[in-house]
């Protein structure tokens, strides 16, 4: 695979793992006309209170440890790989792990009720995450076809050689 595609897709990954990773500073939840960031209503929760307790009447009593994953765990496992992508550029392991971390991501945003109740920024990381995806899914098949060309240029020059 030519290089500079090898970092325009890395590049692009570590674009979008970035704003992931961003827009958890953001507000997500909007209670008595303020914004409420993912991580801020994780962290303290107690400044939150009349938040937490409206969430929970509208999730069944759904409480702040059923989101600890997407704020603890996804971004922990997201910069995880974008410091993978970019010291083992042409990796199909890492490209694979990358796509794994954003299946997760995904499939957590879309099942939890408690990410659900804004619409705008919970579609905007199911994007993000689908788009991920979707670059790693291709970039993993690039690697795949890569390496499998390169076997197949290695065996005949072996098969050269030997004559």
């Amino acid at each position: 695979m030519k290089q500079t595609t090898s970092t325009a897709v890395v590049f692009i990954l570590s674009i979008l793992i970035v704003i992931s990773l961003v827009l958890l500073f953001a507000p997500y939840y909007t209670h008595e006309g303020t914004g409420v960031s993912l991580l801020s209503y994780t962290w303290f929760p107690s400044e939150h209170t009349a938040l937490a307790e409206h969430i929970s009447s509208l999730t069944d009593g759904r409480t702040v440890n059923d989101i600890l994953g997407c704020t603890v765990l996804i971004p922990l496992c997201g910069i995880a790989c974008f410091f993978l992508l970019w010291n083992f550029r042409d990796n199909l392991l890492i490209s694979s792990l990358t796509g794994i971390w954003s299946l997760w991501g995904f499939i957590w945003y879309a099942k939890n009720p408690m990410l659900r109740l804004t619409s705008g920024m919970w579609i905007t990381f199911l994007l993000l995450f689908a788009a991920a995806c979707a670059v790693s899914i291709v970039y993993s098949i690039m690697l795949w076809c890569n390496i499998k060309s390169d076997k197949e240029n290695i065996g005949e020059n072996e098969v050269v050689s030997i004559q």
